[in-house]
């Protein structure tokens, strides 16, 4: 008779495995120092239809410091295919799911980038009290209202970028973070079947993403309310990805691409671009009492292109929310 594998204690030691949330397996990863009791912990959370694997610089990093964790999002890397559509409310279930039965207990310092920052926020709604059990670092996330008004999927964008070559472009051109190893794993991992079908699912799930969050209120409580993290600590980390949309938007004007119609949508947005993003991500600070923003100067990707940037905002959030 075949025996079982022992569980996985996850505060302990360098752990890679499957988590069962009841429909399907998850995997999971943790990194850095043994937890010990009421210690914060790291979740990283990826963006719409991105790889796990891109953050392999910021959890080698946070190895000194902090224990850290990771998760292949249903139907990626090594996790199965959930029977439900990645909508973000169905992503923020299978998380809350996921650390019940690891289990990881909070509080948490949840690293969230882009969309990572809308299924962050559906998990927090899912908490009766989440301001005791988590803090935030934003990593250019998306807001409640971008996709209304810097929508990057619009079809004029992509029509100027016809045929464009972005190694040539200085913004997407920028030294990334990761090991030559860490690169090709990463690498491998976009270039794979799996990621790129649970890819698409979830980019269908994107735009009604964005109603439903909004319909929550968490950017517009009041005063009897107070913030949804009260004073927890919240960094947000803001990118200037105008300027990677400016140089695809001139690239393409330089090749002919685009009809005047394309080319005029394209200019009007990029002239309110940097001051629209920052406006909305300055609104991100309503989520908490204690916030700080903080500019960086790559492109969107922070975690793989600055990480170093990444683990100074866990420190400062861990460090601030001790006082």
């Amino acid at each position: 008779m075949a025996t079982m594998a022992p569980a996985i204690d996850w505060s302990r030691g360098e752990q890679s495995g499957l988590v069962s949330i009841g429909t399907h397996n998850l995997r999971l990863n943790s990194y850095g120092p043994d937890r010990k009791p009421g210690e914060p912990v790291v979740i990283c959370i990826p963006g719409l239809a991105s790889s796990i694997q891109a953050w392999a610089a910021v959890t080698r990093l946070l190895k000194p410091h902090i224990r850290s964790y990771t998760y292949d999002r249903s139907g990626f890397g090594g996790s199965d295919l959930s029977p439900l559509p990645p909508t973000s409310t169905n992503i923020a279930q299978e998380l809350s799911l996921l650390l019940q039965k690891a289990p990881i207990a909070p509080p948490y310092i949840f690293v969230a980038h882009s969309w990572g920052g809308i299924l962050i926020r559906e998990f927090l709604h899912l908490q009766p009290d989440p301001a005791s059990i988590a803090s935030l670092v934003l990593l250019d996330s998306n807001h409640d209202h971008m996709a209304k008004l810097i929508d990057w999927r619009t079809p004029a964008l992509w029509s100027m970028a016809a045929n464009l070559d972005f190694t040539t472009l200085s913004a997407y051109a920028e030294p990334h973070g990761l090991t030559p190893t860490e690169w090709d794993i990463y690498q491998a991992d976009l270039a794979s079947d799996k990621h790129n079908a649970q890819a698409d699912k979830e980019r269908e799930q994107y735009s009604p993403s964005f109603p439903v969050i909004e319909a929550k209120g968490q950017l517009q409580r009041g005063e009897e309310e107070g913030p949804l993290l009260g004073d927890s600590p919240v960094s947000i980390v803001v990118a200037p990805q105008h300027i990677g949309f400016q140089q695809i938007y001139d690239a393409g004007l330089a090749k002919g691409n685009g009809t005047e119609e394309e080319r005029a949508i394209v200019s009007k947005m990029l002239a309110t671009w940097k001051e629209t993003h920052e406006r909305l991500q300055g609104e991100l600070t309503a989520l908490s009492k204690r916030t700080r923003v903080r500019p960086v100067g790559c492109q969107h990707d922070i975690h793989l292109l600055e990480p170093e940037a990444v683990v100074e905002e866990v420190l400062w959030v861990l460090n601030a929310g001790k006082e």
